[in-house]
């Protein structure tokens, strides 16, 4: 177990024998107590979060990550930005080894909320005590050993969630506190001020997630505290949040940062104002409602049917939001029935947020899953390339730039409801080979580069349009190679719902190249090899989550059975630091440009033939995919797209 260490008072010097008149009056004057300030006013029965009273011991199922991440704490485990450090004997609040950017996430105190939580669930008494005293001995710790103004603490990112989750220990602690004065009034004394320097922060810091994470940090404590002050917070936390949004968060409800990472961080504060507001009956812009909506709408877009939130980039926060929980609130807020989809409030933080009304209001809802449509999100550049329901392929349209060059293009597919070709999100902290692979070109789903052939700069743009019963995405690269050579990049992805996705790479310019296409696999699928005249590879979740992968105009086809051991192949982060191998498809090309490649990828295709077939030139694709006795020929020219199916050639 973790120990704190010793923050008393350094030792004093041995007092003389007998003391004058004037060092008695000025021992007396100075006492605990003589001169400490007024504890906080607090707003009478103002609760930081509508539903603080009702979680219990008979939602500790629900809170057993949390309750993970707490124990985690107690034996000195930290986990921040996908990085892990583990505290020999006491706990370090700034470990070495570990960059800034993990340490303002350690001093965001995140944990000390899954501590509350772990609390508020804990089945007996004596547990939840001890929960209390890990939490308070915690915060303790940290105002003692940390110095004030320190520059990675009181950074804005540190400080907003430093606050937040401050508010929300006292009041999952509530009664304990009521109890212990002396430790209420320090910690509200200390959040008061914290808060206080958290207002004069946010004129200087520019506009980016964390900006409007201190606004709502701001605009919680505010309705917590009474006081003139604590209204200036309601009012700066209040319109900070509303120009943040409009500056942020585009018309359609994308986040500017392009990050799906980022646009689930941005829709949990929003939603936790809107919580607080709809507790207060207090009235939102509709033009703030509309958008916050399309934010939900965007959010459920890029993520799979079963929850997973798509992975195009490497950021990661620590926040502990679920795609179904973000939901889940954005329902009952937004009285939005259709992002209503669990049958019930997923886990706790639903319910802190929207109370009892709250869930009685869910339960009203019919919970049925919509079906997955194509979708083109233009503003923020993805696209959704929808088959039957609970098959989707996610496209970003855009370049991603690694530590090794750019990656156009990628996508992520989910068959049967289940993630099948994925991605491999990794924060920028995480050290080891594993995590420098995971952030490089190779870990995804593009084509990719073998020797000195990637590009150094690009000009991009994208297309999509729908065409006779075919989903069909262009998308165009322009630039220079690392040879000096001119090269041009298009990547078309073509979607006849229910029976293929197929995936078509261009490269016209001078000279030669040589890549691989690479499919990433998630780590629960198997994958089986054929090479009866051609080569076929099937991988499969379930019985319904299975494609068939049919390749044409290819050097070679590869396969990494994801072994374990630190060689950078196949890999996919778990959240708790740790990483599970999984298998990858690499296709080969190479020839003279100008090049074509592709395959097709055909959902529950067990025991079915396959062949895919194509050609074309700088200006016309075609593409000939045959299942069983049936053709689909698609021929694309620019923006067009066509489709003819022939039966029994």
């Amino acid at each position: 177990m973790v120990e704190l260490a010793q923050t008393g008072s350094p030792r004093r010097r041995e007092r003389r024998a007998t003391a004058t008149l004037p060092e008695r009056l000025r021992s007396a004057l100075t006492a605990r107590g003589w001169v400490r300030r007024p504890e906080p006013r607090v707003r009478f029965g103002q609760p930081v979060l509508p539903g603080i009273a009702l979680v219990g011991p008979g939602d500790r199922a629900a809170a057993l990550d949390l309750v993970r991440r707490a124990e985690a704490l107690r034996a000195g485990r930290l986990v921040h930005l996908g990085a892990v450090h583990q505290a020999d004997g006491k706990l370090e609040w700034f470990p070495r080894g570990t960059s800034a950017a993990w340490q303002r996430s350690l001093h965001g105190l995140d944990e000390l909320v899954a501590v509350g939580i772990a609390g508020a669930t804990a089945p007996t008494p004596e547990e939840r005590r001890a929960w209390y005293d890990l939490a308070t001995t915690s915060v303790h710790d940290w105002t003692r050993r940390v110095p004030s103004g320190h520059p990675v603490a009181s950074a804005v990112p540190a400080l907003a969630r430093r606050v937040r989750n401050l508010l929300l220990v006292q009041a999952l602690f509530g009664p304990e506190l009521r109890k212990d004065v002396e430790t209420r009034r320090d910690l509200l004394t200390h959040l008061f001020e914290q808060t206080g320097v958290l207002a004069g922060s946010l004129e200087t810091h520019p506009a980016d997630p964390w900006l409007i994470v201190a606004a709502n940090a701001l605009f919680l404590a505010g309705r917590f505290f009474d006081g003139m002050e604590a209204r200036g917070w309601v009012d700066l936390g209040t319109t900070t949040l509303w120009a943040q949004l409009r500056e942020q968060v585009r018309e359609d409800g994308g986040h500017q940062s392009r990050s799906p990472v980022w646009q689930a961080f941005v829709l949990g504060e929003y939603l936790t104002t809107l919580a607080a507001l709809r507790a207060d009956n207090d009235d939102v812009p509709m033009w703030g409602r509309k958008r916050i909506k399309g934010m939900a709408d965007c959010l459920a877009r890029l993520a799979h049917p079963d929850g997973t939130l798509s992975q195009f980039d490497v950021a990661t926060v620590d926040d502990p939001w679920t795609v179904p929980e973000l939901l889940a609130v954005a329902a009952v807020v937004l009285h939005e029935p259709a992002f209503a989809i669990a049958p019930s409030l997923p886990g706790v933080w639903p319910l802190l947020l929207v109370g009892e009304s709250g869930r009685r209001v869910y339960e009203s809802f019919s919970h049925a899953t919509p079906p997955a449509q194509a979708r083109a999100l233009r503003r923020i550049g993805f696209y959704v390339l929808a088959g039957t329901p609970g098959d989707a392929m996610i496209v970003d349209g855009g370049v991603r730039s690694c530590n090794d060059g750019m990656a156009p293009f990628g996508y992520e597919l989910a068959v049967g409801g289940l993630p099948l070709v994925v991605g491999a999100p990794v924060a920028s902290e995480a050290p080891g080979e594993i995590a420098e692979h995971a952030r490089s070109v190779r870990s995804r789903n593009v084509l990719v580069p073998l020797g000195a052939a990637g590009q150094e700069a690009a000009s991009t743009e994208s297309r999509f349009t729908v065409r006779e019963g075919v989903q069909y995405f262009v998308g165009n690269m322009h630039g220079t190679s690392r040879l000096g050579a001119d090269l041009r990049f298009r990547r078309r992805l073509f979607c006849v719902p229910g029976k293929f996705w197929l995936v078509t790479d261009e490269l016209m310019g001078g000279g030669t190249f040589t890549g691989e296409s690479l499919i990433h696999l998630h780590p629960d699928a198997v994958v089986r090899a054929d090479c009866a005249g051609r080569p076929v590879v099937s991988a499969h979740r379930s019985a319904e989550s299975s494609v068939m992968v049919l390749v044409g105009g290819v050097k070679s086809l590869g396969l990494s059975g994801g072994m374990p051991g630190p060689a950078p192949q196949g890999w996919y982060p778990t959240g708790d630091g740790s990483w599970r191998p999984s298998p990858v498809i690499a296709i080969r090309t190479a020839g003279a440009l100008p090049l074509l490649t592709g395959y097709a990828l055909v959902p529950r295709s067990a025991g079915m033939s396959g062949e895919l077939v194509l050609a074309g030139d700088a200006f016309e694709l075609r593409a000939t995919v045959r299942l069983a006795d049936t053709a689909y020929e698609i021929t694309a020219v620019q923006d067009e797209v066509s489709l003819v199916v022939r039966v029994g050639d």
